[in-house]
This record gives C-alpha cells, structure tokens and sequence, in this order.
C-alpha cells in the first residue's frame, strides 16, 4: 500500500496518499527494527526512497534507492533487486 500511496500523491498532489505512504514507511521501519530485518530492511528503504522522492530530495531518494537494491541482494531478494 505504501508503494501505491506514494505513486499516487505524485499523480494527484492529495495529501492524504501522502499520510499512507508515511504510515506504510514507518510500519516497515519498525518491522525492520524490531527484529526482521531480513525481510523488511529493503522494503523500508525503498519507501523512505519513494518518499524523499516524492518531497523533491532527489540526491536522497537516489541513495535510498540504492540502499534498497543493495539491501534485496544481500537478503537474496533477487525478485526485489530490479
């Protein structure tokens, strides 16, 4: 659901896509904290990138997307690296 929140605050502005997406992002960080980070890690990253995007800090959203790429192939999330 985060995913798609964010995709859709870029189409439409709406700031209530944003509240789920921020949501969706803080839910994965704490799922990633409290001891499942192999599962989890590269999906919060990959959030917190789509956010930064969406917010126009572009330099961070390029390091979190890498971040995440390279959090799904230490995880062997190979179907999550592209």
């Amino acid at each position: 659901s985060g995913l798609i929140a964010f995709h859709s605050f870029r189409e439409t502005q709406d700031q209530s896509w944003m509240d789920i997406g921020v949501r969706a992002m803080r839910e994965m960080e704490a799922w990633a904290k409290e001891g499942c980070k192999w599962n989890f890690e590269n999906k919060a990253l990959l959030l917190n990138a789509e956010h930064y995007f969406c917010v126009g800090d572009f330099d961070k959203a390029t390091a979190h997307y890498a971040l995440a790429i390279t959090s799904s192939h230490g995880h062997r999330f190979i179907h999550e690296e592209a």
